[in-house]
């Protein structure tokens, strides 16, 4: 709904002009989350001036629909967000690279659905398509924007199941990266093309043969963690790209399992966790067909 404002005042007098008959308490919520421009500049402070004849905008959300069902695992969702538990074996997005469906294009998919096609769904973040859990998209590219933005200051852990248990059992992996081809490696010296990546690590328990190790990145380089791990004599799990065993076709034990981020409306701290399957930690001696 477009308004012109007939006179000065604050962007709640305005809107109660636009929404006559509307009580104070609801103006305030749709300021907090609505999508409310003032001359095509979003506003979310009750007290804003607007000049007369200044334009505003008020763009409802809409509501994901509960009658619609994912064909992947939703961890929680609002009218702006939505956190996905994404499978291994799929690209989180990228058109044209797979001929299988990205997760993007699943998460799209779903959320026209289910806003009769009011909104879309827009990537913040990527994993592997090696590696599955927690991933992020938002639900305008206003969102995407300021989730993007900020990216590098929320928290992401990862749990990963190991070859080798890490000495010392608790460390910091600081190098320079440089992809060469399909494959990232660790440099010795600075180029244009190397980047910094600094990855933590904490030992958590011996499984079996194997080692789970919980990782937090400082850093969101490609493959960071799968090269890091393996740098330090640690491959994970059925990744034979940084130094694996290849006896057995298997599934990568790599799992984005925690994420902290901050609201991008309403700044509220949101922590998301999930546990990995006894399957992911407990590999059998023998192939698996899981793609």
């Amino acid at each position: 709904m477009k308004h012109l404002a007939k006179r000065d005042g604050t962007i709640l007098e305005i809107l109660g002009d636009a929404y006559a008959g509307t009580s104070t308490t609801k103006l305030r919520k749709m300021l907090k989350f609505a999508n409310v421009t003032l001359d095509g500049e979003q506003v979310r402070m009750a007290d804003t001036p607007v000049k007369t004849g200044q334009l505003v905008n008020i763009e409802k959300q809409e509501k994901p629909s509960l009658n619609v069902k994912a064909p992947f695992r939703v961890i929680w969702q609002d009218q702006y967000i939505i956190v996905c538990d994404k499978p291994v074996g799929l690209i989180t997005a990228g058109e044209g690279i797979t001929r299988r469906p990205t997760m993007h294009k699943l998460v799209d998919d779903y959320v026209k659905d289910a806003t009769k096609g009011a909104q879309s769904a827009f990537p913040v973040h990527r994993l592997d398509k090696e590696v599955s859990g927690l991933v992020v998209f938002a639900k305008s590219e206003e969102i995407q924007e300021k989730l993007k933005a900020n990216w590098h200051q929320f928290s992401k852990k990862y749990i990963a199941i190991t070859e080798k248990e890490p000495n010392p059992k608790k460390g910091t992996i600081s190098t320079l990266l440089e992809e060469r081809g399909l494959k990232m490696f660790v440099a010795t010296t600075p180029g244009p093309n190397t980047k910094e990546a600094v990855t933590y690590y904490t030992y958590k328990e011996r499984i079996g043969r194997y080692h789970m190790v919980e990782v937090e990145l400082a850093t969101g380089k490609k493959n960071q963690i799968r090269v890091h791990l393996g740098h330090i004599g640690c491959p994970i799990v059925g990744d034979y790209k940084y130094g694996a065993s290849n006896a057995f076709k298997r599934q990568i034990r790599l799992m984005a399992t925690q994420l902290y981020i901050k609201h991008p409306i309403t700044g509220k701290d949101l922590a998301f966790k999930i546990e990995p399957s006894t399957i992911f930690t407990h590999p059998k001696e023998k192939s698996e067909d899981y793609r």
